[in-house]
């Protein structure tokens, strides 16, 4: 998304953070037409993410997942662990950084 400069354009909706959530809103209502802004610091991520493979393949995004674990378990006590039968994946920082900016 291009810098925001001050001058006589109207901005149709400004966008508070620029986390995964904040740069996706910015980057699809802009696709629609809004002229948007993107208020939020200059850092790079610093959370990790986690996601279940399969709906972040459903979003297009499986292309962000740098780790997946094919065989995900819960444990809730000591005894039992409970496989869920999904895979999760670590997703990349950096990719879904750049795959939210296109």
């Amino acid at each position: 998304l291009p810098r925001i400069y001050t001058g006589d354009n109207v901005l149709d909706l400004v966008v508070i953070g620029c986390g995964p959530a904040g740069l996706a809103l910015a980057a699809e209502s802009a696709k629609l037409g809004l002229n948007v802004g993107l208020v939020g610091p200059d850092l790079p991520f610093t959370n990790n993410y986690g996601v279940w493979e399969d709906e972040f393949k459903d979003l297009g995004l499986a292309c962000c997942i740098e780790h997946v674990w094919r065989d995900t378990v819960v444990y809730l006590d000591e005894n039992d662990p409970i496989s869920i039968g999904r895979a999760y994946g670590r997703v990349s920082r950096h990719l879904l950084h750049e795959e939210l900016l296109k």
